[in-house]
């Protein structure tokens, strides 16, 4: 009977020590599952910031074209406006000429 009891607890003996084990990897399991979770967190918070920064630019870009547009729409009028204005000095000029008169 001794013998029998022996065995009986070398077996459990054994289970405590599987049981131990398996408590063992749980709790690494569960700590690398906690960093991934952290990890996955900050590439989540990156990728949000790379599109808010992409975002960002990209308002920038298209605010830019709009002034450039503005601008190069100014430039035409002041052209235009400084061609009018030759013309007109040229018209008086010859009109000058014409009635003998100095500017």
């Amino acid at each position: 009977a001794a013998q029998h009891e022996s065995k009986w607890t070398e077996k459990l003996r054994e289970c405590q020590l599987a049981e131990q084990e398996a408590v063992h990897r749980l709790r690494l399991a569960e700590s690398e599952q906690s960093s991934l979770r952290l990890e996955e967190a900050e590439v989540n918070r990156r990728i949000a910031e790379a599109r808010a920064t992409s975002a960002e630019a990209e308002a920038e870009v298209r605010m830019r074209i709009h002034r450039a547009h503005e601008l190069a729409e100014q430039r035409e009028r002041t052209l235009r406006a400084g061609n009018d204005l030759a013309q007109r000095m040229q018209s008086i000029g010859s009109r000058c000429k014409e009635e003998g008169t100095d500017l």
